[in-house]
């Protein structure tokens, strides 16, 4: 496994992820995430030098995890 800065384009994997069943499930907040709430996290995340979002993907680069 490697893992890597995330990318813009890597939004709506991390969007999916974060409203799998089991996800919503074991979280604080068992709403679904809405898209237009997630892209403006998303970017913001994206933008700020304190925050870094990781991407862990295989030797094959098949997205695994965050």
């Amino acid at each position: 496994m490697i893992l890597r800065p995330a990318k813009l384009d890597d939004i709506k994997i991390i969007f999916d992820w974060a409203n799998d069943k089991e996800m919503r499930q074991n979280s604080f907040d068992l709403k679904s995430i809405a898209w237009e709430n997630h892209v403006i996290w998303y970017n913001n995340k994206l933008n700020q030098n304190d925050s870094i979002i990781l991407i862990g993907e295989t030797e094959h680069f098949e997205k695994i995890g965050q």
